[in-house]
This record gives structure tokens, C-alpha cells and sequence, in this order.
């Protein structure tokens, strides 16, 4: 049960900031230019990165001593993985290569291209995490469904063996 909470509360935090959060923060008004915005973003993005991966990681421990099958557990470490790589490796490189540019003039062309390369690679590993959280939760829950199935035709078997039918 732990494992399944776990699973989705880190698939909706993943969502939410990939579709919801960071799109927010990205989208240009008129009271805050994209030097301030970026400012803003790059610690509560961090900070959100640590949290989906200490979900993530909670999950991946709670499945791991589990006999329903190592698929889920599989893509669970999978996804911390892709996680780990991104928080520690992807984003902070993110992070200086964007501080290195102005969001405003977009200058200097070739270190902007450098941050929004790093950027895609971060975006993909954090894509790749969603999509492997989504397959453990739908691994473990037809793992599920089989043995309840089983469970279910076990038990009307042996029912029907106790009434002589």
C-alpha cells in the first residue's frame, strides 16, 4: 500500500511540475522579466527535484522486498535513477549555464543554446521517470488484480468442493 501511494503521489508531483508549475513560471508577464523568474524558479526547483526523489526512493525501497514480482520494483529504481541523474547532474548544470546567460537580450547565443540544451536533457529524464513511474503502477496493480483473480478462484473452487458440485 505504501509503495502505491508512493508511486502515485511521486507520478502526480511529476506531472504537476512538468505541465503545470514550471509552465507557469516560464510564461512571460509584465510584472517579472525572465532574469527575476529564473531567480525564482531555479530553488523551488531544486527543492521539488529532492522531494519527488526521496518519494521516488521510498517507493523503490517498499517494493523491493515484495514477492508480486520484480517488474515494478525494476522500474521503480529505474525512475530514481532517471531522478538522481537529474537532480544532481542535469539541474544544477541547468542552473549555471542559465546564470551564464540574459533571458532578456537572449545573448550570448552559444551559451544560451548550451542552457537550453541542458535544459532538454533534464526535461527528458524527468519525462523518462514519469513514464516509468506510470508502468510500475500499472505493473503492480494487474499484479494485483492476477492474484486477487486467483485468490477469488480458489476460494469458488473450494466452495464448490464443499457442497459436492
Amino acid at each position: 500500500m505504501l509503495a502505491t501511494f508512493s508511486l502515485a503521489l511521486a507520478l502526480g508531483g511529476l506531472v504537476s511540475t512538468l505541465a503545470v508549475t514550471m509552465p507557469m513560471l516560464e510564461a512571460p508577464t509584465g510584472l517579472v522579466d525572465a532574469n527575476l523568474a529564473r531567480a525564482i524558479r531555479a530553488p523551488l526547483e531544486l527543492r521539488m527535484a529532492t522531494v519527488q526523489t526521496a518519494v521516488v526512493g521510498l517507493a523503490a525501497a517498499s517494493l523491493l522486498g515484495r514477492d508480486e514480482g520484480k517488474a515494478p520494483a525494476t522500474c521503480a529504481l529505474l525512475a530514481l535513477i532517471c531522478l538522481l541523474v537529474h537532480r544532481l547532474w542535469l539541474l544544477p548544470e541547468t542552473h549555471e549555464a542559465l546564470t551564464r546567460v540574459d533571458l532578456v537580450a537572449l545573448r550570448p547565443a552559444a551559451k544560451l543554446d548550451l542552457a537550453l540544451a541542458w535544459q532538454s536533457r533534464g526535461m527528458r529524464a524527468q519525462w523518462a521517470a514519469t513514464t516509468l513511474i506510470a508502468l510500475a503502477i500499472a505493473l503492480r496493480e494487474s499484479l494485483a488484480l492476477k492474484s486477487l483473480r486467483a485468490v477469488a478462484r480458489s476460494v469458488t473452487t473450494r466452495g464448490d468442493a464443499d457442497t459436492g458440485g
